[in-house]
């Protein structure tokens, strides 16, 4: 699922220059693999021969026997990646000196510098084939095979359980034996350690990754620090993050499973992340689209990257969900309370409607969050004051407290999160649907009359 936002100010000059850009989150509910610092056994096969799940299942003698070369290729990779052992890795590419042979080295270069010590495979499968004559094709052609990875892996210290990815490998039969000509399909979605080269700039709350040069890490990495520094407070906690930022917006869209740069329109940036089993983020990933991200001022980049990370805490401490304009608002309620920039400039959109047609009559849907309706900036902008109003009024413990019980973390958790919602106006707030959209609406007519 995801969602996306974008914020344009009325008056750029009124701005002190700060651009609001687009800002998304696009959340893969996947559940996760474990983490773990042990050293792996990355598909290894047992005495008996059987390597991950579905190796043996089906096929000739052919298909079955590449498969098996699969899991013992995974296997010694496994064994090289907790040694630290790079031309043992590399012993398992079909050509180290071809472009994909030294992209294959950088993988291993990478996972070295994220820390990374295991890839956990559950299952190898045949990529399914579509016959191209009467006679069919197999998974095996000629001296390849060509499949379809299941793994998890973490990063320690910053994820509590594992991101699970799908990757598509060919290997070969070659002299040598069995070896891996690509890893990675045209259509898989990416990780950080498919990226080139990777710089990495760490604080003991935030890991910035990415292509590009040290300094453009630093500069996200002093953003969060200011952000993580508000989230504590709200939070109750420091909650580890990792952004990723690509040299290149393909690299970018990649990265959260999109098929190309065009695809992320003008978004700077996007959560992407598997649940746990207690509904729980365990690895979220903040990955900046280069593109969008040039388009704002240095206070437009605190705002989204302060928006992101308040999505990674709270995914990561509240379990459950809520309406939209909640989660959106509450992200949105962190990220401006960085930005010195009067509320009638931020929420210039949803006022000149307000002069125009009224208050609107209900809070905005999930509907109104998507990117291409026109009114969507006046959705961010009535979700921000809406929270914003319950922190005011209330304190910060009450907004957080009221969001808890919405998702249904603290009190019954039935219902659909629209009803939790309700009970939690009343539980919590002592108020009512009707009487909370009438404050904000008595707010939003005073600001447009200011």
């Amino acid at each position: 699922m995801g969602l996306t936002r974008q914020r344009r100010a009325a008056s750029r000059a009124a701005t002190a220059g700060v651009v609001l850009g687009l800002v998304g989150c696009v959340v893969a509910c996947a559940p996760p693999g474990p983490a773990s610092e042990s050293p792996p056994s990355i598909g290894a096969p047992t005495a008996s021969g059987a390597g991950p799940p579905g190796q043996d299942a089906g096929g000739d003698p052919s298909t079955r026997a590449a498969r098996r070369a699969a899991a013992e290729l995974l296997a010694v990779r496994g064994v090289a990646l907790a040694a630290r052992d790079r031309t043992g890795w590399l012993a398992t590419v079909a050509d180290p000196g071809s472009d994909e042979g030294r992209r294959q080295g950088t993988a291993y270069d990478n996972l070295v510098a994220l820390g990374v010590r295991q890839l956990t495979v559950s299952s190898i499968r045949d990529l399914p084939v579509v016959p191209s004559s009467a006679t069919g094709a197999g998974p095996v052609s000629g001296a390849s095979w060509t499949g379809v990875v299941e793994m998890a892996w973490a990063i320690p210290g910053y994820d509590s359980g594992g991101r699970s990815t799908t990757r598509t490998i060919r290997i070969v039969d070659t002299d040598a034996g069995w070896r891996v000509a690509r890893d990675g399909g045209p259509t898989d979605q990416l990780q950080a350690w498919d990226l080139g080269a990777l710089a990495v700039e760490r604080s003991t709350s935030t890991l910035l990754v990415g292509d590009v040069d040290p300094a453009t890490l630093r500069a996200r990495l002093a953003d969060a620090a200011a952000a993580q520094d508000r989230l504590g407070r709200l939070v109750g906690g420091t909650t580890p993050a990792v952004l990723v930022v690509p040299a290149d917006p393909t690299a970018a869209a990649r990265q959260l499973g999109r098929p190309d740069a065009a695809s992320l329109g003008s978004l700077a940036a996007a959560t992407d992340g598997p649940l746990g089993p207690d509904g729980r983020s365990v690895a979220d990933r903040v990955v900046v689209n280069p593109a969008g991200f040039a388009a704002l001022t240095d206070e437009g980049r605190r705002v989204v990257v302060a928006h992101e990370l308040t999505h990674v805490a709270v995914r990561a401490t509240v379990p459950g969900d809520v309406p939209t304009w909640l989660s959106e608002g509450l992200a949105e309620y962190v990220a401006m309370q960085g930005v010195s920039v009067p509320d009638t400039v931020v929420a210039a959109r949803l006022l000149e409607r307000v002069r125009a047609q009224g208050v609107p009559s209900a809070l905005p849907s999930s509907v109104d969050f998507e990117p291409t309706r026109a009114q969507v900036p006046t959705a961010y902008q009535q979700a921000w004051l809406a929270v914003r109003a319950i922190a005011t009024r209330y304190g910060e413990p009450t907004l957080m407290a009221f969001y808890r019980r919405a998702a249904g973390a603290a009190g019954p958790g039935g219902g659909t999160a629209d009803a939790r919602t309700v009970a939690a106006l009343g539980e919590v707030l002592g108020t009512t649907p009707e009487a909370f959209l009438a404050a904000c609406g008595a707010e939003l007519r005073a600001l447009a009359a200011a």
